[in-house]
């Protein structure tokens, strides 16, 4: 957690550092400013911070004489900053066609344009994992599901509208995706995301991107952002920095629905 401190008057919230060491995360390759816009801040990946310096309207000193209310408005502002960061940077990603790493509703998962072929091969070659191992892809809404598979099983509906947990289900004959992300069977395997920063990301993407668990194929899936290979972390173009701390139980439901309308549970 960063501690970041200014007592100096000024017109514009300015940090002044404490130490050095406080900012090696942040600037690990330059020189640490004496002082820092919070406009400049913000362009560096930082895991978690804290800010408390404020400047009270009736007086010159700050947070000393400032009101929690105060802090916890900056603080807001801080956190609502940095998540807004993370989308911009991660939506830039899928637009270049680049990879990302990211927290999915479920485990941390490597993603790209599941509508673009070159993309998606990057990640076969990240995973170490043949083409004919279709993956899991991620939508924001039904609508946006419509827009892949035209044909949705009634029963599959049905599913998704009672799911409380993260549910994964398998549909035939997709249309608009990636050749190398569709198994041989012409069949595919998608997740409606609800909520969160997927969920927000994938909106204003208004595309599907591909979600594999962040590990070599054969290897254990990471649960947390820790667990994560040096391998895995330096093949991808970037880093979400957000979730980092969080554990995550387990990866989706997936489902497969039978021509006879049965279900038949793949992973539970």
């Amino acid at each position: 957690m960063f501690l970041l401190i200014s007592k100096k008057r000024t017109n514009r919230l300015t940090y002044k550092y404490l130490s050095r060491i406080n900012f090696v995360n942040i600037f690990p390759n330059e020189a640490v400013p004496p002082k820092i816009k919070i406009d400049l801040l913000f362009k560096f990946k930082l895991n978690s911070f804290t800010v408390i310096q404020i400047k009270h309207k009736n007086t010159n000193d700050y947070l000393q004489k400032g009101s929690l209310v105060d802090l916890l408005i900056l603080l807001k502002f801080v956190l609502v900053k940095f998540y807004k960061m993370n989308i911009d940077e991660s939506l830039k990603c899928l637009q270049e066609n680049k990879v990302l790493l990211y927290p999915t509703d479920t485990v941390w998962g490597i993603g790209c344009d599941a509508t673009d072929s070159v993309a998606v091969a990057k990640i076969y070659k990240i995973k170490k994992r043949e083409e004919s191992k279709s993956l899991i892809l991620l939508v924001s809404s039904l609508h946006m599901l419509q827009r892949y598979v035209k044909a949705i099983p009634a029963k599959a509906v049905e599913i998704l509208a009672k799911a409380q947990n993260p549910t994964t289900i398998i549909y035939r004959n997709p249309e608009g995706l990636a050749k190398n992300t569709i198994a041989p069977d012409q069949t595919i395997a998608i997740r409606i995301v609800k909520s969160g920063f997927c969920h927000e990301l994938i909106r204003r993407f208004d595309k599907p991107i591909v979600s594999t668990s962040a590990n070599a194929s054969g290897k254990p899936t990471p649960k947390s952002f820790s667990e994560i290979s040096p391998a895995i972390l330096e093949s991808v173009d970037y880093v979400v920095a957000l979730h980092q701390n969080q554990i995550a139980k387990k990866p989706s439901t997936i489902l497969r629905i039978t021509e006879a309308g049965d279900i038949a549970i793949l992973r539970e």
